[in-house]
């Protein structure tokens, strides 16, 4: 009986020493891109792309976790604007806009609360009286777990970008144009 526990013991080692260093092993990085066409110019899209105070609007994070609090800079708009949040399921984190310009997009980047820091951007490509608007998000996942939630992440994260482009298409273009 003794024997039986050992290599009962032995056997569960290995196969937490396997999945450990299988977690260390997988990739890390993740990168994710949404994108949609929507039927204005950047002109018209980049005020609610630039403007932090609009984004919960169309971004779709409260959707996610309710208890979510995000309060905006007093300079809400452009480069240096910034959010921070914090919520029960979202954690906390503060993202801020490192670039803008109004044919071409923002460039902004987010750091967690874990201390995890990505980069991201929205982008505009303009196109016979269309625009198509990309939403892109990188970064590293955790040491161990990031490998093995990798992909789920970053389902979540693209479904979360979908989502939230149709919303901003959809205040976009329902917004009075010049």
């Amino acid at each position: 009986m003794k024997r039986v526990f050992q290599i009962v013991g032995l056997s569960l080692l290995a196969t937490a020493a396997v999945l450990i260093v299988m977690g260390v092993l997988m990739p890390k990085h993740y990168h994710v891109e949404r994108s949609i066409l929507i039927a204005a110019s950047p002109a018209q899209i980049h005020p609610w792309v630039e403007d932090l105070q609009k984004w919960p609007i169309w971004a779709n994070w409260d959707r996610q976790d309710p208890s979510l609090a995000v309060t905006t800079t007093d300079n809400a708009k452009g480069v240096g604007a910034s959010q921070h949040w914090q919520g029960e399921r979202s954690g906390s984190g503060i993202l801020t806009i490192t670039k803008s310009d109004p044919a071409q997009g923002i460039r902004f980047t987010t750091k967690l609360g874990n201390g995890a820091e990505t980069a991201g951007s929205i982008s505009y490509s303009e196109a016979a009286g269309t625009t198509n608007v990309t939403w892109t998000d990188e970064g590293r996942l955790p040491s161990f777990m990031g490998g093995f939630i990798r992909g789920d992440f970053e389902d979540l994260l693209g479904h979360h970008f979908e989502e939230g482009l149709r919303r901003l298409k959809k205040a976009v273009e329902q917004q009075p144009h010049n």
